[in-house]
């Protein structure tokens, strides 16, 4: 398929050893399908990164933050070719694995887009804003970064294949105005036509390196009720 709306993991039966095929199953509304998850060895257990694959010129966005690095090191890890892009200023550059190229882009400089996806394979968008005070405060982030890169992936006579890291909050828009700006960039690449696209709604995520959920594991620590 050329689009593909995900929700969560497909898993594989030979994935899930000790446990019936049914056990792996999600319903089909929800499965990513695997010739799209197995193009993105890093998000997959290592037994996926085992499956036979051609390296990759990846491009990461994002690749600072705490699942970005994760990814850096995971698909470093499968033999792929790293490119992380970063805001022009960042303070967070140290947070760049080494073995992967570095560039400085402004998400609003479509020149600047089109010369990075030249010669892409993927492109994992992974840079979104989590806080802000309004719809307003939002849409830079989480909606135009996601219109300028399309424009810049479907400028090339062959697109690269696109991951969006959403969220699971865009499920459910009409909960907050985060919800509602990353609804709308899910459906900035659901319209995109000629383009190759798997969209990947985590809740929420944590484990080494991640601050966002650190106080609540403090305020679970201390004995306090939630």
């Amino acid at each position: 398929t050329s689009a593909s709306a995900v929700k969560s993991i497909w898993y594989r039966p030979e994935l899930c050893p000790g446990h019936r095929p049914a056990s792996c199953r999600v319903p089909r509304r929800n499965r990513i399908f695997w010739p799209e998850l197995k193009a993105l060895a890093a998000i997959s257990p290592t037994r996926m990164a085992e499956q036979d694959h051609a390296p990759q010129r990846i491009v990461l966005t994002g690749a600072t933050g705490f699942i970005g690095t994760h990814l850096q090191h995971q698909l470093l890890a499968s033999g792929h070719e790293v490119v992380a892009v970063v805001r022009p200023g960042s303070s967070r550059r140290a947070n760049i694995f080494r073995g992967v190229e570095l560039r400085a882009i402004a998400f609003n400089d479509a020149t600047a887009l089109r010369q990075l996806l030249e010669n892409a394979d993927t492109v994992v968008h992974c840079a979104g804003a989590v806080r802000g005070r309004n719809l307003e405060s939002f849409r830079p982030a989480n909606i135009e970064a996601l219109e300028n890169l399309v424009s810049a992936a479907l400028a090339h006579k062959i697109a690269p294949r696109f991951i969006l890291i959403s969220s699971l909050a865009a499920s459910r828009p009409q909960v907050s105005d985060y919800a509602l700006s990353k609804h709308t960039g899910e459906q900035v690449l659901r319209n995109a036509e000629g383009l190759q696209w798997v969209i990947l709604r985590p809740p929420a995520v944590y484990g080494p390196g991640d601050t966002e959920m650190r106080p609540l594991f403090q305020s679970i620590r201390r004995g306090l009720a939630l």
